[in-house]
């Protein structure tokens, strides 16, 4: 798969647009989405027993923190992921399932739509909310 330079809305911010091939990791790297490869993050699928990105610099990426998470928690790992999938904001829990290898192209994105709806977006917590967390906290550590 021939890889292409990202666009500056993907690469962290400080962070020098630069092509895969630059990577340090290039000749050995197996990472079927790579945040310096737009077509990966455009058409690539990610099994949890897969590799990602394990450079520093995209480590603090949401889709990488999310397979990091998704890699230990998913049972069943032949089930996908793809980049807008990872890319979401919502909890990885124990158990996590990606989308159905055996459907079609034209079911795919009905699926993917269907999964982000059923995994909704995490909600912040507001400053009452994380007051009441803190004094839980010193509370339990005062014991």
């Amino acid at each position: 798969m021939e890889r292409t330079t990202i666009t500056k809305h993907e690469s962290l911010p400080g962070t020098p647009v630069v092509t895969s091939q630059d990577c340090l990791r290039f000749e050995e790297c197996s990472a079927p989405i790579c945040p310096m490869d737009e077509q990966s993050l455009k058409y690539g699928l990610w099994y949890p027993d897969e590799e990602f990105c394990i450079r520093q610099e995209y480590g603090k990426l949401l889709y990488v923190r999310n397979q990091r998470k998704i890699a230990k928690r998913a049972r069943n790992k032949d089930f996908y992921f793809t980049y807008r999938i990872l890319n979401h904001n919502c909890q990885i829990k124990r158990g996590i399932k990606g989308l159905d290898p055996d459907q079609d192209n034209c079911q795919r994105m009905a699926d993917e739509t269907n999964w982000l709806m059923n995994h909704p977006v995490k909600r912040q917590l507001s400053e009452a909310e994380k007051e009441v967390l803190r004094r839980r906290a010193k509370q339990y550590l005062a014991h």
